[in-house]
């Protein structure tokens, strides 16, 4: 069941609970200049309670890969449009441990 919670993608907004952890971490991390995935991933998976894997396809033994120290990331700025920051105020977050680990939709 978890497996299923972790695949398929919520009808809300179109995420997956991986991609919305993403998510979280980059607006509670305003990420808006380059950074490593490398040092983006560890931060996702400290701040979010990320307990399933890599990111990316290297565990999966793809060898084409580039190394993350090459790899740069930063998060769009057509992101907080499409996710306007007025809205978070409509939003919960999911804990664990007493620590907010995911944004998620509320419903009444």
């Amino acid at each position: 069941m978890a497996d299923l919670v972790r695949s398929i993608p919520s009808m809300v907004d179109g995420l997956k609970s991986g991609q919305r952890k993403i998510l979280f971490c980059s607006f509670k991390r305003n990420f808006v200049s380059q950074a490593k995935v490398a040092q983006f991933s560890g931060y996702v998976s400290e701040h979010s309670a990320y307990h399933h894997g890599q990111f990316g396809i290297r565990s999966q033994g793809v060898k084409d890969h580039a190394s993350g120290r090459y790899i740069f990331t930063c998060l769009s700025p057509i992101t907080r449009y499409i996710f306007p920051k007025d809205d978070d105020i409509l939003l919960g977050y999911l804990k664990e441990d007493g620590q907010q680990i995911e944004l998620t939709l509320l419903v009444s």
